[in-house]
């Protein structure tokens, strides 16, 4: 899994079929359209 982050307001989601690409998409807090950037990059953390 691949976590994503909203530039805008760091809600995160899941964007595994995106993985290390950052992307824009809409955010479900802010309600528009941001840019969201991958989390925890080769930091070996698991959920």
């Amino acid at each position: 899994m691949t976590y994503y982050s909203c530039e805008e307001c760091g809600q995160m989601i899941d964007l595994s079929a995106f993985e290390g690409k950052p992307r824009r998409q809409a955010c479900p807090v802010c309600e528009e359209t941001t840019l969201w950037t991958p989390e925890f990059e080769g930091k070996g953390v698991s959920f």
